[in-house]
C-alpha cells in the first residue's frame, strides 16, 4: 500500500470539495482529493448544469413560438429531444474537464476511488485495482447526498424516476406525474410540459413552494395553470400498480390517475455509508453531519461542507461552506454566514428569493411590504417578458430591507442586488437613491424600493405598499 501525506484532504468533488481545495491550494497548501465518481458532484452532472441546459432549449423553443407576436414569421421548426441531450452532455463535459484542468492548475492532487476514513488524519483509498493510504493535518467530508425515495416507489420500475434517473431518459414523456412540488418539481414540471408532456404536479403541502413567500407561489400557480400544468395540492400517493405502458397511482383524496412516468422530487438523503464516520467518532444528527459555525466537526482537525451537513442544499452554500471549511483547516478564524442566501428556481416564470417572507417578518417586526408588477415595467413590456412581480419587505422603523421575492424573467440575476443589500445591511433608502440604468430589467428592484416610501413612478400610490 503506498502511502502520500498532504496538508488538507478533501473526501469528495462536488461544489463543496472542489471549490475548498481550489481555496486550499491558492492559499498554498499541499492538497488532495478524493472521488469515486465524477468530478463537479451531482451539480455539474446530474442536477444544476444538465437541468439548465434543458432550460436553455425550452427558453429558445419558447422564443420560437412566440416570434410571430415579434413580428417575426419562421418556418416550421421541430423538437429533436436526442440533441438536447447531445448537447447537455457537451456542456457537462466540458465544465468537467474545467474543474480537473484547474486542480492540475493549481497542483491539487485528484485520487479516484472509493475513500474511508481509517483515522482522524488518514483516509484508504480503493480504486484502479490499488489500495492508497492518504495523510492529512486536516480532512474535510464533502460527499454530498442523493435523492431521497419513498419506500412505497420501487426502486427498479423503469417508470419511477429520481432527480439523477431523469438523465437516463432519451424521449419526452407522453405524460409526466411530478411528486413534490418544491422547488426542483417546478423546475422539471416546467420543462416537460414545454416539450409537450402533459404535466401534473403532487405536492402534500396547501400550495407550491411551501417554503417560499406565498405571492411568488401564487404567481407561480396561476403561470402553471394558464400552461395547462395540473396542481393538485394537499395530497399524496397512496398506493402505486402498472397497467401495460403506464403507471396508475391512488391519491389520498380518492383520484385515481395514470402517466407514463413518475419523477420523484421528494428531499435528499446523506452519502454516509462507508465513509468511516462510526469508526471514528463523527457525531451525526439524523444522518447529517454536525459541524459548528466554522464548519468544523465534533473533532478537532476533521471538517464538512456541503450537502453532507444537512443545511441548506444548495450549491452556491456548498461553494461558501467549502471554502470556510479549506481556510480555517489552514489556520483562518471564519465562520460561515446565512443571513443572505440567494434561492432561484429555474421554473418558468423563474422564481428567486433572499431574506425573510413576509409571514417570517410580520412575526418579527414592524414591516412595510411592496409590491411592483413587472408589467408596469419598459423593458418587459418591450421584451415580451411582462409575467411576475418583484416584492420588498422592509423594517417599517429602521428601513432595513429584511426580504426580496421576485417572478419573472431574469428573476435569478436581479437578485443579486437584493443579496447584496441584505448582506450588507442596507436601508431601502440606499437602493432608492442608487440610479438604475434604463431601459433594464433592474429598474423593477428601483420601483419596489421606491414604493415601500410611496414614491413608485409607474405605480398608482394606492396601491404601492401595505403595513
Amino acid at each position: 500500500m503506498s502511502e502520500k501525506e498532504y496538508d488538507i484532504i478533501f473526501l469528495g468533488a462536488g461544489p463543496a470539495g472542489y471549490q475548498g481545495a481550489i481555496r486550499a491550494a491558492q492559499l498554498g497548501a499541499k492538497v488532495a482529493v478524493v472521488e469515486e465518481r465524477k468530478v463537479g458532484g451531482v451539480c455539474l452532472n446530474k442536477g444544476c448544469i444538465p437541468t439548465k441546459t434543458l432550460n436553455a432549449s425550452v427558453e429558445m423553443l419558447r422564443h420560437l413560438r412566440n416570434a410571430g407576436k415579434f413580428g417575426l414569421h419562421a418556418g416550421s421548426f421541430t423538437v429533436d429531444f436526442q440533441e438536447i441531450i447531445g448537447r447537455r452532455d457537451k456542456v457537462i463535459s466540458l465544465l468537467r474537464g474545467g474543474v480537473e484542468f484547474l486542480f492540475r492548475e493549481r497542483g491539487v492532487h485528484l485520487v479516484r476511488g472509493k475513500g474511508k476514513i481509517i483515522s482522524r488524519d488518514s483516509i484508504q483509498v480503493e480504486g484502479n485495482d490499488k489500495i492508497e493510504l492518504l495523510k492529512g493535518k486536516a480532512l474535510i467530508i464533502a460527499t454530498g447526498s442523493r435523492p431521497a425515495r419513498p419506500s412505497s416507489f420501487p426502486s427498479n420500475s423503469p417508470f419511477v424516476l429520481d432527480t439523477e434517473d431523469w438523465f437516463n431518459l432519451r424521449e419526452v414523456p407522453e405524460s409526466l406525474l411530478v411528486v413534490g412540488g418544491g422547488a426542483v418539481g417546478v423546475e422539471f414540471a416546467s420543462i416537460f410540459a414545454e416539450l409537450g408532456s402533459k404535466v401534473t404536479i403532487v405536492e402534500m403541502m396547501e400550495r407550491l413552494l411551501p417554503g417560499e413567500d406565498r405571492d411568488l407561489s401564487a404567481q407561480l400557480e396561476r403561470s402553471f395553470k394558464r400552461r395547462k400544468i395540473r396542481i393538485i395540492t394537499s395530497a399524496k400517493v397512496d398506493a402505486l400498480r402498472y397497467e401495460g405502458e403506464r403507471a396508475k397511482v391512488l391519491l389520498s383524496q380518492g383520484e385515481e390517475m395514470e402517466a407514463s412516468r413518475i419523477l420523484l422530487c421528494t428531499g435528499r438523503i446523506p452519502n454516509i455509508e462507508g465513509i468511516g464516520l462510526e469508526g471514528i467518532g463523527v457525531s451525526t444528527s439524523k444522518g447529517w453531519v454536525s459541524v459548528n459555525e466554522r464548519m468544523e466537526t465534533n473533532l478537532p482537525g476533521i471538517y464538512a461542507a456541503g450537502d453532507i451537513t444537512g443545511g441548506i442544499l444548495l450549491a452556491h452554500v456548498a461553494f461558501a461552506e467549502g471554502i470556510v471549511a479549506a481556510e480555517n483547516a489552514l489556520g483562518a478564524q471564519k465562520s460561515m454566514s446565512y443571513h443572505a442566501v440567494p434561492r432561484c428556481i429555474f421554473a418558468n416564470p423563474e422564481i428567486a428569493a433572499v431574506g425573510m417572507t413576509e409571514d417570517e417578518a410580520k412575526g418579527e417586526y414592524p414591516i412595510k411590504v411592496s409590491t411592483f408588477p413587472l408589467k408596469s415595467l419598459g423593458v418587459a413590456q418591450a421584451l415580451g417578458e411582462w409575467e411576475g412581480l418583484v416584492k420588498m419587505i422592509a423594517h417599517a422603523e429602521t428601513d432595513e430591507v429584511l426580504g426580496v421575492h421576485i417572478a419573472g424573467h431574469q428573476a435569478s440575476a436581479l437578485i443579486a442586488e437584493a443579496a447584496l443589500a441584505i448582506q450588507a445591511g442596507l436601508k431601502v433608502k440606499e437602493i432608492e437613491e442608487t440610479i438604475h440604468a434604463h431601459p433594464t430589467m433592474p429598474e423593477a428592484l428601483l420601483e419596489t424600493a421606491q414604493a415601500i416610501h410611496d414614491r413608485a413612478i409607474h405605480i398608482p400610490t394606492s396601491v404601492q405598499h401595505k403595513s
